[in-house]
């Protein structure tokens, strides 16, 4: 709950001057030394170290990846069998 109240005063909140040197050193933090992906203008950023952490994290991989991409397939299998079975010939 309290996350949620700090995610929106932060995101009302201007650290930095709106200029073009507080512009740059935002794009700087954001993508050389937190290695985030965002769009500034222009230019974008796609590098998601982030991301790129967590997905390769043992437990992820081992864990929820496995029982997602299980849950995908069971889907994929439940919503392509009445259409199978109605093909079959009797």
């Amino acid at each position: 709950m309290g996350g949620c109240w700090l995610s929106r005063f932060l995101a009302l909140r201007r650290i930095l001057l709106g200029t073009t040197v507080g512009r740059e050193i935002e794009w700087l933090i954001l993508t050389e030394l937190l290695e985030l992906p965002v769009r500034q203008g222009y230019r974008i950023a796609r590098k998601d170290a982030l991301a790129e952490t967590i997905l390769a994290s043992p437990y992820i991989q081992s864990s929820v990846l496995t029982k997602t991409f299980e849950g995908i397939g069971r889907r994929a299998r439940s919503r392509s069998e009445p259409h199978a079975a109605a093909s079959r010939p009797s």
